[in-house]
């Protein structure tokens, strides 16, 4: 008879945890998830947090360019740069993290 599984400790995780790409995307999630939460505060995503680093690095940052360090589509660009533009993401004055 097969045992439900009801809670995450009861998980056989079999040869993962000896995986070092496993563990890698586990600690990756882990971190992506944690600068997520502090990114909250402020509404800016880490997309957005990228994108004004490497502006803010890059004077003179083509679209297409900025597109590429970031690895998003050139046409998420504009609606993109709308989400940017509202407080207080960019708001004078406010230091990022």
């Amino acid at each position: 008879m097969t045992k439900t599984i009801k809670d995450l400790d009861d998980i056989d995780l079999g040869v993962l945890p000896d995986l070092l790409g496993y563990q890698l995307r586990r600690a990756q999630l882990l971190v992506f998830q944690s600068f997520s939460k502090y990114l909250q505060a402020r509404q800016v995503t880490p997309t957005q947090f990228a994108v004004l680093v490497l502006i803010g690095a890059n004077p003179g940052l083509t679209q297409r360019v900025l597109s590429e360090a970031v690895g998003t589509d050139q046409s998420t660009g504009p609606s993109g740069r709308a989400r940017l533009d509202r407080p207080p993401a960019l708001a004078p004055g406010s230091p990022l993290p």
